[in-house]
């Protein structure tokens, strides 16, 4: 348990991690690949470069720090946190070395402020934050292996079948190559690729969503916009992929709410397998989407023919540019009719859409207790 003094000084230090600058984060994380280069295979190194890794971090920790004394907050990230790690292989044994390296980075560089009393509490907070990720984390690991077709760490697929949904866009079908069966996932949820690419020295993993239900394998749609998706567009048919089981928590609430689901670009994969369950349903759905033109507009012509069958469902298109869609220019949801006060609002896309389309809702009156969204990486909170 943390101290009442304790918990104290971690509050007072706070803004050493809620401000941590690029110096704080780039030290840190080239302190940890000195001493410990064989977490370059966990870590998404192009996120590195970016710096999207080592802000999230710090960030996390900061959240964590701050929702100690909130129990139902501190449950939410924990699972939302444990989700990720689970999918990212991470174990028991690299919580010590983050936590080494953490608090020698800040003991380097804010000599004055953190203080050995107040390392001594960030030590113990950080202790405290471990268990609860590590406990969360082996249950995670214990129901994906359980679990019928499940498995535990990395499996070998293969590319079964591969189709062009738009201008950037793929669907790759992958199948065990044992032939055994595979465990099944929730609408929403996503799979981690690891490849090793050649001619690099770390192995790359990826989350990328599953986007529709084959038999005995699995579906991802893929924009070649990357390091990972680039080599996976160039791939041949039987190419070997290792796979983590299927994970996340961005999935529908269990309740007989209108639901309205938007997504900008290649945001649209969580939302087709989501509307693949919803239209067995009798719930209305609104599927709301805005890309930059028809070329670029994935699983169109699908969702048209959804439409055309189901009275319940209304598709509606932004496009930037060029015609083919309902509306011109970045989506304005007062340009439709939406069930602002009954709804449950999912969102998934680039962050600036995401955090554009949250606060739109937000000025319409939505609740944020009505609104669920999903990052293409480290996470981060639309509402700041």
């Amino acid at each position: 348990m943390l101290s009442e003094h304790h918990f104290a000084l971690i509050k007072q230090s706070l803004p050493l991690l809620a401000n941590a600058g690029v110096a704080v984060t780039e030290h840190f994380y080239t302190r940890l690949f000195s001493e410990q280069p064989e977490l370059k295979h966990i870590f998404n190194l192009s996120n590195q470069a970016s710096g999207k890794q080592q802000f999230a971090l710090f960030a996390a920790i900061a959240r964590f720090a701050t929702y100690l004394d909130t129990p139902e907050r501190l449950a939410q990230l924990t699972a939302q946190i444990a989700n990720k790690h689970v999918a990212l292989q991470i174990k028991p044994e690299h919580y010590p070395i983050v936590g080494a390296n953490l608090l020698a980075t800040l003991r380097t560089l804010f000599p004055a402020e953190f203080t050995p009393e107040v390392e001594a509490a960030w030590a113990n907070a950080y202790g405290i934050i471990a268990d609860l990720l590590i406990t969360a984390e082996a249950g995670k690991y214990q129901q994906m292996q359980n679990q019928m077709g499940g498995w535990y760490g990395l499996r070998t697929f293969y590319i079964a079948d591969m189709i062009e949904e738009s201008a950037h866009v793929k669907s790759f079908y992958l199948k065990p190559l044992d032939g055994k069966a595979v465990a099944n996932y929730v609408s929403g949820q996503f799979i981690t690729v690891s490849v090793h690419i050649p001619n690099t020295e770390y192995r790359q993993q990826r989350h990328y969503t599953l986007s529709g239900r084959i038999h005995n394998g699995y579906r991802i749609s893929v924009k070649n916009d990357g390091l990972v998706s680039a080599y996976l567009h160039q791939c041949p048919l039987g190419t070997e992929l290792q796979l983590a089981p299927p994970a996340g928590d961005f999935t529908l609430r269990a309740n007989q709410k209108p639901k309205v689901l938007i997504s900008g670009g290649v945001g649209i994969t969580p939302m087709v397998a989501m509307l693949e369950e919803l239209i067995t349903q009798a719930s209305p759905v609104w599927f709301l989407h805005a890309c930059q033109n028809a070329q670029q507009h994935s699983f169109k012509h699908w969702l048209v023919e959804q439409q055309a069958l189901n009275n319940t469902l209304i598709c509606k298109t932004w496009y930037e540019e060029g015609d083919g869609a309902d509306f011109s220019g970045r989506m304005d949801i007062d340009a439709i009719a939406l069930p602002l006060t009954e709804a449950d609002f999912y969102l998934c896309g680039p962050e600036a859409f995401m955090r554009g389309i949250y606060h739109q809702l937000i000025a319409a009156q939505v609740s944020p207790n009505q609104i669920y969204y999903e990052m293409f990486g480290p996470h981060s909170d639309l509402s700041a």
